[in-house]
């Protein structure tokens, strides 16, 4: 029996059309597999944030303990948690790590702990203090005390957010600090002769740069260089008066603004967690915690981009 000239037609349309469909089907198959491998990524993604940002809390509450641990042990003045690199780099956990460091007003990271003693507090300093700091004079001093009188500043930056102070006097330039690499709201509210800076030192009432060059130099140790072995502290602050060439009457006056034992710490904590051969993900936190006997707290913290 022959076919006709209309079947073989039909069978033509029909194999067309069974071919357009699986080519449809292949397409649908492949942007199908493309859109679950971006749904894979993103999801491998998120879990890799997440991963880091919980590592990034996991160095926080490290942080806290170990402060714990010290102050238990007495030995809080010997600043035993600033630039230990072995310490506070890359701590493992799980399948990532998470690193505790801060900068210092030089912009240089280092790993370890930074004191807020170390800085001028702007809920207690006077206006003497105040207006020795670079960038900020008397006029500047006495705007941050009349603030404060009308409650207290609840953060440094807050000089900046309400216009007191320009960004640029703020945020310095390279290699000249700005004024917020000197001023804190957290803390005892005295200023520690073991950590803080000579340019806050030379700003206390009462400490003569001759004094604050020698308590620098006792301070290194006998290579004359800070962050090192042979680095010394002062156990209290009426060690002062055994250095040489100290003026007594102005330490007298210095005496009230000073302090030995830190309270309350700064720290940049970084959670890291790998992703195959690209990039890690990482998630990082400023942070301050305080010690208040028996605990320490955190107090501010801020997400670092």
């Amino acid at each position: 029996m022959h076919m006709t000239s209309w079947s073989r037609n039909n069978k033509g349309y029909v194999l067309i059309i069974v071919m357009g469909l699986l080519a449809a089907l292949g397409v649908m198959a492949l942007s199908l597999g493309t859109a679950a491998r971006a749904d894979l990524a993103q999801t491998r993604r998120f879990q890799d944030e997440t991963a880091a940002e919980l590592l990034a809390k996991a160095g926080i509450d490290w942080t806290i303990h170990y402060l714990n641990t010290v102050a238990q042990q007495g030995t809080l003045w010997q600043v035993p948690w600033t630039s230990q690199m072995a310490l506070f780099q890359g701590r493992s956990l799980g399948a990532g790590t998470f690193d505790v460091q801060y900068t210092d007003p030089g912009g240089t990271l280092h790993y370890g702990l930074q004191d807020e003693e170390a800085r001028v507090n702007l809920n207690t300093a006077p206006v003497a203090l105040l207006a020795a700091l670079p960038g900020v004079g008397t006029e500047l001093a006495e705007a941050i005390v009349k603030y404060r009188q009308q409650g207290p500043w609840g953060a440094p930056e807050d000089l900046l957010h309400r216009g007191l102070v320009s960004p640029p006097v703020w945020y310095g330039s390279m290699g000249h600090p700005g004024l917020s690499a000197y001023l804190t709201v957290w803390g005892s509210g005295k200023i520690n002769i073991n950590t803080a800076s000579p340019v806050v030192m030379t700003a206390v009432p009462g400490m003569t740069a001759a004094l604050v060059e020698v308590m620098v130099r006792y301070r290194q140790g006998d290579d004359q260089q800070l962050g090192t072995s042979d680095d010394r502290y002062f156990r209290t602050v009426a060690d002062l008066a055994s250095l040489p060439g100290v003026d007594r009457s102005g330490l007298e006056r210095a005496e009230v603004f000073l302090t030995v034992m830190p309270s309350a710490f700064r720290f940049i904590a970084t959670g890291r967690m790998p992703h195959g051969t690209s990039q890690a993900r990482t998630h990082r936190r400023l942070v301050v915690v305080e010690r208040t006997a028996p605990t320490t707290t955190v107090r501010y913290w801020w997400r670092l981009e």
